[in-house]
């Protein structure tokens, strides 16, 4: 194959394993985040054996997904194509093997890469391993299409707090729950279990003072197999009453999250084996958290991917200090109604339309008769 129409030829598989990573955001039902949408080629000549996408926080990276497909097919893949530069870094947060070993104990002889790593700790060094190993690798080969895969990575690389996403059901109106305050349930069987995955696969979920007061939620994957996270509750003045069964599940940790100058109260709930964290109000005698301040807490106890699940006043605080990066809506075709029943975003909200909050890499699919909307606020 002559130059010309290798590069040809190896654009046209970095674009196909681009398409591949988006898949991320449908096959994998958009639970990457704050990792990044990866694809992957393996090739025998140049015929595809295998191919693989990151689907889910923690889970198989693409590259192992499209070797272990090409070998399980009885093939004996030479070539790789990947959207991202492999990953080479052990120990410490990794959830998977350097994806640098897992080519190097495969048939592997070329690697193509579209983009390096643009995580600085260790940009270039999975490239480098490679290399030295005696691998041919080709690339980087960007394009904007490539680069726009990584987007809500960078915003990832930038946070000293976890990944923030906000979930919520609603009516094909606009309604969390009635005017009287029934929720249960507005979504279908199928969202219900899409939700419960949702929580697997994060290490930390959060709601407001009201939510947990009305709602009396439990916070815990039941519908599915999988762990339940830490739960996080905002109970800025310490009201909550201690029979609910945010504190009446201890299998389960729960941590109060208040505004300082609770101590008396804080030291009642720390009686009851519930954990408090104090957190500054945002401005000077306010009753508004500083949820920057009160998310690097929870960064620097190790937790990175966070599910917010409610209330709409809360959301409206996180989205004021720029505290959200992924939004879902789970939307049932029920009609509520009612000027007084909730809807998922309270505070003041925009006066004009043109300063309304645009998500973007938005994806959309069916669960059952619901449908899933989301995006990224980059």
């Amino acid at each position: 194959m002559k130059e010309g129409e290798e590069a040809s030829f190896f654009g046209a598989l970095l674009d196909e394993a681009g398409d591949l990573a988006l898949g991320s955001l449908f096959e994998g039902k958009a639970w990457v985040a704050p990792n990044p949408m990866v694809g992957a080629l393996a090739l025998e000549g140049d015929r595809i054996m295998g191919r693989g996408l990151h689907r889910a926080f923690g889970q198989a990276h693409a590259e192992e997904e499209a070797l272990r497909e090409a070998l399980e097919a009885g093939a004996s893949p030479d070539t790789l194509v990947v959207t991202l530069e492999p990953c080479s870094s052990k120990g410490g947060e990794k959830k998977r093997p350097p994806c640098t070993e897992t080519i190097l104990a495969s048939p592997i002889k070329r690697v193509v890469v579209g983009l390096e790593d643009p995580d600085p700790r260790h940009q270039g060094e999975g490239l480098a391993a490679l290399r030295r190993a005696g691998l041919k690798v080709l690339g980087p080969f960007p394009s904007p299409s490539l680069q726009a895969l990584l987007d809500p990575f960078r915003k990832a690389l930038s946070l000293q707090r976890p990944w923030v996403i906000a979930k919520w059901a609603m009516s094909l109106d606009g309604k969390t729950a009635t005017h009287s305050g029934s929720s249960s349930w507005i979504s279908g069987e199928q969202s219900l279990d899409y939700g419960h995955r949702l929580r697997a696969s994060c290490d930390s979920i959060m709601v407001g003072y009201r939510t947990a007061l009305l709602d009396r939620p439990v916070l815990s994957v039941r519908r599915v197999p999988g762990p339940s996270p830490h739960r996080f509750v905002i109970d800025p003045k310490l009201q909550l009453p201690m029979d609910g069964p945010l504190f009446q599940t201890s299998s389960i940790p729960t941590t109060v999250l208040f505004l300082e100058g609770q101590g008396e109260r804080a030291k009642e709930f720390e009686n009851q084996g519930v954990e408090c964290l104090a957190v500054p109000p945002l401005e000077p005698s306010g009753s508004v958290l500083d949820f920057s301040k009160a998310l690097g807490l929870l960064h620097s106890r190790g937790m990175r991917r966070l599910l917010f699940e409610g209330g709409g006043q809360t959301l409206a605080q996180l989205l004021d200090q720029n505290c959200v990066d992924q939004c879902m809506a789970l939307i049932a075709p029920k009609l509520v109604g009612g000027k007084d029943a909730p809807s998922p975003l309270g505070g003041k909200g925009v006066q004009e339309m043109d300063q309304a909050r645009q998500l973007s890499g938005t994806f959309r699919f069916d669960l059952g008769m619901d449908l899933l909307m989301g995006g990224f606020l980059l």
